[in-house]
């Protein structure tokens, strides 16, 4: 069981997504997965390729380059939320209901520390001169 990870790939998910839009969906999904795959968590690979992936997906279709937007902040909750659930599914699949419970609190850190990271790394990003970060939204 997993029981949720925290590190700065989700936030590198959120900063892929304003700067290449849709297509985040290919480094979220395979750099995640591959992390996976390298470390503790096989078993986890195949699920974090579909989970990381609508989220890089997601984020890249909605997130907008603005200092702060409350947009983006659901957004983020709203995906952070996602990724709790989703987790979920897959512990319960893997492990049992008893067992993905047990995981929530954990994800739930990880899914908090993208929410905090993306609404810190956003303003970063757009307070960089459109010759650096180039035209988005």
């Amino acid at each position: 069981m997993q029981a949720g990870y925290a590190h700065l790939g989700d936030v590198g998910i959120a900063l892929a997504s304003i700067i290449i839009g849709p297509f985040a969906a290919v480094p979220a999904a395979l750099g995640r997965a591959r992390g996976c795959a390298l470390g503790a968590f096989a078993t986890y690979a195949p699920f974090t390729l579909v989970i990381k992936g609508v989220m890089g997906f997601v984020l890249g279709k909605f997130l907008v380059a603005k200092r702060f937007s409350v947009r983006n902040a659901c957004l983020l909750l709203l995906m952070a939320a996602f990724m709790v659930g989703a987790y979920f599914l897959t512990d319960t699949l893997l492990y049992g209901v008893e067992a993905a419970i047990g995981s929530v609190v954990g994800n739930c850190v990880q899914g908090g520390l993208m929410l905090v990271g993306g609404m810190v790394i956003l303003p970063l990003y757009c307070s960089l001169p459109e010759r650096i970060r180039g035209k988005r939204k």
